[in-house]
């Protein structure tokens, strides 16, 4: 891989080491003297925040430059994560957190733009899996840290979020070299990928996915909740996951790349919708341990296989774009994924949830498995002569 891929990965190691803020938002509004439908309201203006960041960082990426568009976003968390400490009432709580959900998703597009612009052929599958294999890295250790700091008061969480986001802009900043997107911009920059009927259903695909994924954090624990387990059995569900990615990514990536990239992505939505379905049968620890074994194994394939599809498909000059569309379907997911999962639990009952989930990870595997051919059509072909544009030396 070439130097540019390894200051984006070590960039995304420590920026998600320090994104402690954000998973203990609700308890620091809380602590703070919020409303639970204030929290709710706040919590609610980062996702929809994060929802618009995704295409925004795109635009970004191709107008402005990839590393312009990263240090920006990270810039940009720095700064609004003290407004967010500081904020006094509501409305100044939510509009913080719908400034810091914008710029914490811009600098996303931008990398994963850059990666296609300096990695081509079947290696930019295992580029974009150890891409999100870092982020998982990142996740692991501060799922350690935060704990431990925000018992120590929630200053020490806002003050490592800072200071991981500045030292990602310097990296970022000072480590890559200043970049032009490569190629003619397309006339309508804002509206790239909107007319490609392959990226349209693919984002629809891979929001389908999503919904399925955000019963992670919210069906997952009423199940364990409603079977008696006590809470720690969903730390251990999420250490267990944490755990399997940070061992197998690594081994998985580069076995899975022999295949194509869509078949992967299909195959591990279908085993995740299966492994999600699981918990509605799980009633002990081991099971649901077992159930979250399965559902790993289809988050490994799921993501970075998906990016370097949608690097495929996009033309020169729009692979911002292309990856900032593409993104909202993980942001737009996460955003409804609860509510959706809330609906269906309380008023259908939780086997209703789980049924859902199945059916949404096999059909969306085999409406993805349709799309094989097209998107064969428009991969390219790796060349002969390296896999690496100007940006790699």
């Amino acid at each position: 891989m070439p130097r540019t891929y390894w200051i984006l990965f070590t960039s995304q190691v420590v920026n998600r080491t320090g994104g402690v803020v954000v998973p203990f938002l609700a308890l620091y509004l809380a602590g703070a003297g919020l409303t639970p439908g204030q929290v709710g309201a706040v919590v609610a203006g980062f996702g929809l925040g994060a929802v618009a960041g995704r295409p925004a960082g795109g635009y970004l990426a191709d107008t402005i430059g990839r590393r312009a568009t990263m240090v920006a976003g990270l810039a940009g968390t720095a700064a609004c994560l003290p407004l967010l400490a500081v904020a006094g009432t509501a409305a100044l709580a939510t509009a913080a957190a719908v400034a810091l959900g914008v710029v914490t998703s811009l600098p996303q597009p931008a990398a994963y733009a850059l990666v296609a612009d300096s990695i081509e052929g079947p290696a930019r599958s295992r580029a974009f899996g150890m891409l999100h294999w870092a982020f998982n890295i990142g996740a692991a250790v501060a799922g350690a840290m935060a704990g431990f700091l925000a018992g120590h008061g929630f200053g020490l969480l806002f003050a490592l979020n800072i200071a991981a986001a500045l030292a990602c802009a310097a990296l970022v900043g000072f480590g890559l070299p200043r970049d032009r997107p490569a190629g003619p911009r397309p006339s309508s920059p804002g509206r790239a990928g909107l007319g490609d009927p392959l990226l349209v259903g693919l984002t629809l695909l891979m929001l389908g996915h999503m919904l399925v994924f955000a019963q992670y954090r919210y069906g997952l624990p009423l199940a364990i909740r409603d079977d008696g387990l006590p809470p720690s059995t969903f730390g251990l569900v999420s250490t267990l996951n944490a755990g399997l990615i940070v061992c197998a990514q690594p081994l998985l990536v580069r076995w899975l790349s022999r295949f194509r990239p869509l078949v992967v992505v299909a195959a591990s939505w279908a085993v995740f919708g299966v492994g999600m379905a699981l918990t509605g049968l799980a009633d002990t620890t081991p099971a649901h341990l077992a159930a979250t074994a399965v559902w790993t194994l289809g988050e490994i394939g799921a993501y970075g296989f998906a990016a370097a599809i949608v690097a495929d498909l996009a033309p020169s000059g729009a692979q911002g774009a292309y990856q900032g569309l593409f993104g909202m379907a993980s942001g737009l997911g996460m955003f409804l994924g609860p509510a959706v999962g809330a609906l269906a639990y309380t008023c259908l009952g939780p086997a209703a949830l789980w049924w859902a989930c199945a059916a949404l990870g096999v059909g969306g595997a085999a409406a993805g498995l349709l799309l094989v051919p097209a998107v064969d059509r428009r991969s390219p072909q790796p060349t002969a002569g390296g896999s690496r544009s100007a940006l790699s030396r």
